[in-house]
């Protein structure tokens, strides 16, 4: 099934790999299901949340972005340095999707698909550290900028979902 197929997409490395992948979805399952977290997100983005957290590191080599730079690796040369291993782990991702067999978004209408592959790039894309500072400034700016939190409004929505992936990301470690 799909699981078995994101496990084979995983590398025996130190770290990066489908035990930190699972470490992930669970922090992430325990996220989205606190109380006030389930009153705000949407049913979908629970849903794509959870698949990525699963497939945000699939086959990653066991470097890092920094590395596949300065070595001028085809990776950091296909994605133009930026975030080479996320953008490599999500279009990974996205070709398991094409195939029937593992088309976690089949059930979906298309409506609701075409925002969950928008959501999942972005959430997947959003575990690039390198950003951080920049994702830190914008959530401040927004949280400045709004004196009362929308919890419809899709500027919030993505925040809030790129703030779950992070933390869930760094949980272990952390």
């Amino acid at each position: 099934g799909p699981f078995q197929e994101l496990n084979r997409h995983y590398h025996n490395n130190p770290y990066h790999n489908f035990q930190h992948a699972v470490d992930t979805t669970n922090v992430m399952a325990w996220l989205v299901c606190l109380p006030r977290t389930r009153q705000i997100l949407p049913d979908l983005y629970v849903y794509v949340l959870l698949i990525a957290a699963l497939v945000h590191d699939l086959d990653h080599p066991g470097t890092d972005n920094q590395w596949e730079i300065k070595t001028q690796s085809e990776r950091a040369q296909r994605y133009q340095n930026v975030a080479v291993l996320e953008h490599h782990s999500l279009d990974l991702a996205l070709e398991l999707l094409q195939q029937p067999e593992y088309d976690l978004f089949a059930h979906l209408p298309p409506r609701d698909r075409k925002e969950a592959l928008k959501l999942l790039a972005l959430t997947v894309l959003a575990t690039d550290f390198s950003m951080h500072r920049t994702f830190l400034q914008e959530l401040e700016t927004h949280l400045n900028t709004h004196r009362r939190l929308n919890t419809a409004d899709p500027e919030f929505l993505s925040l809030l979902a790129r703030t779950l992936i992070k933390a869930a990301d760094i949980s272990n470690t952390s």
